[in-house]
């Protein structure tokens, strides 16, 4: 490295400090949480709950807190201690956590005989140049055909998103997009079938009013990829997926400065539903001891 370039190096770290830089005040001021928190350290309230936590901290004897490894609870129960206890057995921990999530207690040998499915679920991420695949693997361990549905939920920012402009981007749909179905405030979809907001065909704004009821649900393999696109028209990024249900959500009622573009393999039930599990919509059945696959890709311009 030749002194010029040394030079130019800390000259530019020293221009980058100085544009980044926020007067602290202005934080207090305006009550902004600095990486969701509190000026003491502590974490920003968000909401209630007693199935999970996140503990990040200790509050010594003067008061002060000690950052410390992070550690996440399940209904009170150090999930490292259950993945390693899981591990050195050798057992299938899917079905004891979402036991314990449902029921708020780990369950016993009796209990987990009786609770279906014997499973093995994995997820996993690898990047091929600009673009992410996520790829699902769903094993039967068991001995019967199992029954379950899977899906993604990745978040896109909006760079162009501001309070103060109505639209912050669009969806571009790829496929045969036709109508969409509601979700109602109990997580089923209503009978009826709707028309969605489109400034052209297949050309969704994002704002508001698209998601006053929440979410455009749609099913019946309509969807095949979808776009984000900048207010310009600018590509933002891809999602593409053969899953059979397509859910687009920002938070209802809200300008928000992201949105979700959902492959699901399944579907939430229609109100009224009452028959077995086997007749829910988009149902994945799965031989005993075989393998299904799905998955999704996003690929950002």
């Amino acid at each position: 490295m030749t002194d010029k370039t040394e030079y130019l190096i800390y000259k530019l770290s020293d221009q980058m400090k100085g544009c980044i830089k926020i007067d602290a005040d202005l934080f207090r001021k305006m009550d902004v949480k600095r990486g969701l928190r509190n000026e003491d350290g502590t974490g920003v309230l968000v909401g209630l709950t007693n199935i999970g936590n996140v503990v990040g901290y200790e509050r010594v004897a003067d008061g002060s807190l000690l950052p410390i490894e992070g550690k996440l609870y399940f209904r009170g129960y150090e999930i490292a201690e259950i993945v390693n206890a899981v591990l050195a057995e050798k057992r299938c921990g899917f079905e004891e956590v979402a036991y314990l999530l449902l029921s708020g207690s780990l369950p016993d040998a009796e209990e987990l005989e009786q609770f279906p499915f014997p499973c093995r679920i994995s997820v996993t991420y690898q990047l091929v140049g600009r673009k992410m695949l996520v790829q699902f693997a769903v094993e039967n361990l068991g001995e019967s055909t199992m029954y379950f549905q899977m899906g993604g939920h990745p978040g896109l920012n909006l760079p162009d998103y501001d309070p103060n402009r109505p639209i912050s981007g669009y969806i571009a749909l790829e496929g045969q997009p036709d109508s969409v179905l509601r979700a109602t405030t109990q997580g089923c979809t209503e009978p009826e079938r709707f028309p969605f907001p489109q400034e052209r065909p297949g050309y969704v704004p994002i704002c508001v009013d698209t998601f006053a009821n929440e979410a455009l649900i749609f099913d019946n393999h309509q969807i095949t990829a979808a776009t984000i696109h900048r207010t310009d028209g600018t590509p933002l990024a891809r999602v593409e997926s053969s899953a059979p249900a397509w859910l687009f959500w920002a938070p209802q009622g809200q300008h928000a400065p992201f949105v979700c573009a959902e492959p699901w393999y399944g579907l939430c039930d229609r109100i009224g539903f009452e028959g077995p599990v086997e007749e829910r919509p988009y149902i994945n059945a799965l031989a005993a001891r075989e393998t299904w696959n799905g998955g999704y890709s996003v690929e950002v311009f």
